[in-house]
């Protein structure tokens, strides 16, 4: 049994993560057995140490957090039902901690199910999830975007290289004609 301090310590702790926290999401771990959770926790927890976790906590506290941290009720009422772990980022990209996710739910016959989650401040959907999954980490992102910054430049660059060497064939062409 939870007193009214440990109930108030998990609270303060949950919403100071979820104000921090740019995913929240709501999972069902039923049919998953210690083993399995313990792996899915430290897997989810190697991503960003510190910054990424998996707590399970009554769906009560749960939502008492969220609201003080300034989720909208309506949201969320529909997801905390029935056994609800959360797994959460906060200040990093997102998209990494739900790519090990759905990379354990692939390995793991779709455990944990996914119920909903709040990314970047809006609440998604399970398959808006899955999806958000398959986007580029925010590293693969700025890599994609520095190779188009540079194409152009690279371009300029091997076309006058190539007009330089033109000139130097006609120079000397020019030269061995007249040797």
């Amino acid at each position: 049994m939870l007193t009214r301090e440990k109930k108030a310590q998990i609270i303060g702790e949950l919403s100071d993560d979820f104000k921090r926290a740019r995913l929240i999401t709501f999972i069902d771990f039923t049919g998953m057995d210690v083993a399995t959770m313990s792996e899915f926790r430290r897997r989810v927890k190697a991503v960003y140490p510190g910054k990424s976790k998996v707590k399970v906590a009554r769906n009560k506290l749960i939502m008492i957090a969220l609201e003080n941290a300034g989720y909208s009720k309506s949201e969320f009422e529909g997801v905390l039902e029935g056994p609800t772990g959360l797994v959460y980022a906060m200040d990093e990209d997102p998209v990494k901690v739900l790519k090990v996710l759905e990379d354990f739910r692939k390995e793991f016959n779709g455990l944990p199910k996914v119920k909903g989650a709040y990314f970047e401040g809006g609440f998604i959907t399970p398959e808006k999830v899955t999806e958000y999954a398959k986007l580029p980490s925010r590293e693969e992102l700025y890599a994609m975007l520095l190779a188009r910054m540079q194409a152009p430049v690279s371009g300029l660059v091997f076309t006058l290289s190539g007009v330089l060497r033109k000139l130097l064939y006609v120079l000397k062409a020019i030269e061995e004609k007249k040797s």
